[in-house]
Parts: structure tokens; C-alpha cells; sequence
């Protein structure tokens, strides 16, 4: 009389916990510019970083936007209220807080400020944050937030003088230059699909 074979039986799986796998990094990349590796920082840093230059970079861009259509100096003299002349202190020239501060007005002339400060100043810091938040602190973000900050000051002296100054669009071939000479160099493959091969 042959043996039954009897098969196991099987056993309910177990509901094993999951263990979750490490978590993409925010950044696609953590190198420097020089190629070291950077502190393990949060986003929340590099973008707060990024917004506060980008504020600066556009209170600057608020000089370009004024004098450079009027063939004024941008280094002398120093920033003035363009209605009376009245040279602004240190606190006076604090990006997007100075505005609020001020409530619009001149602490001289009590003549009112063109919003414009205030938004192109706000605008470039959100452009360079939302470059750094997605590209890391990185050449290529470096150049992209270089980039934007000149097609801002290129608007707005459009929308006003109906102009584009050379001086923009030399500094922004400049810019593209050098970004497509650092992607050659670093083996990226972005460098090719600017020359379409």
C-alpha cells in the first residue's frame, strides 16, 4: 500500500510591516562649485539663501531699471530718492521691508514709491528660489537666477522706455556662454540639446 503524499499547508501570509526605502534627495545634486561636497543642509536653507540674495540682486535691478535707460551711473551717486535727491540711509535701502517701513513714501519729500521696488524685488527673490529649490546650489542655477534677473530688468525698462539697452542683452549672451562652457566641461548632457546635437 503506497504512502500519501500529503502537501504542507500553507500558511496566511504575515503582514510584514513595510520598511520604508531612503528618501530621494531634494537636490539633485550636493556638490560645490568648486566639486566638493557641501554640508547636508534642508531646503528650507538654501531657499531662505535664495530668496534673501534674490531680494537683494532685485534692489539692485531697481538701479538698472532707472538709470541705465537715462545713461546715469550705476555706482555714483549713491541710492537718492529720484524726486528729491534725498540720499537713503542704510535702513532705508532693506529690500521689501523698507517699503512697509516707509508705507510707500519718502521719509524726506513724503512723495509717494513707485510699487515697482517692492515687486521686482519680490519677484526676483521667488525666481531665485524656485531655481535653487529645483536645481540645488549649483553653477546651473547660478546662471539661470543671472539669466531671469536680467530678462526682469529687460521688462521693465520695456514696459517703460519701449528699449532693451545692449548692455542687458550682452550681459545675458555672456551668461549663456559661460553656462554652456561649464555643461561641456562637466560632461552634462543639457550642453547638447542647446546645439540641437
Amino acid at each position: 500500500m503506497a504512502a500519501e503524499i500529503t502537501e504542507p499547508e500553507r500558511q496566511p501570509p504575515q503582514n510584514r510591516p513595510s520598511v520604508p526605502g531612503p528618501k530621494p534627495p531634494r537636490f539633485r545634486t550636493r556638490t560645490s562649485l568648486s566639486g566638493g561636497s557641501l554640508p547636508n543642509l534642508p531646503p528650507a536653507y538654501w531657499g531662505t539663501v535664495a530668496f534673501v540674495l534674490g531680494a537683494v540682486v532685485g534692489s539692485f535691478l531697481n538701479v538698472v531699471i532707472w538709470r541705465l535707460p537715462r545713461g546715469e551711473s550705476l555706482s555714483h551717486p549713491g541710492s537718492h530718492c529720484p524726486r528729491c535727491n534725498h540720499p537713503l540711509a542704510a535702513w532705508e535701502n532693506i529690500p521689501i521691508l523698507s517699503f512697509l517701513l516707509l508705507r510707500g513714501r519718502c521719509r524726506e519729500c513724503r512723495q509717494s514709491i513707485s510699487l515697482r521696488y517692492p515687486v521686482v524685488e519680490a519677484l526676483v527673490g521667488l525666481l531665485f528660489l524656485v531655481f535653487v529649490l529645483r536645481f540645488g546650489p549649483t553653477v546651473r542655477a547660478i546662471a539661470y537666477c543671472l539669466f531671469a534677473a536680467t530678462l526682469v530688468a529687460a521688462f521693465f525698462i520695456d514696459l517703460e522706455h519701449f528699449i532693451i539697452p545692449d548692455e542687458l542683452n550682452i550681459f545675458a549672451w555672456a551668461v549663456g556662454v559661460a553656462l554652456d562652457l561649464w555643461l561641456a566641461h562637466s560632461g552634462d548632457p543639457a550642453h547638447r540639446m542647446i546645439w540641437g546635437w
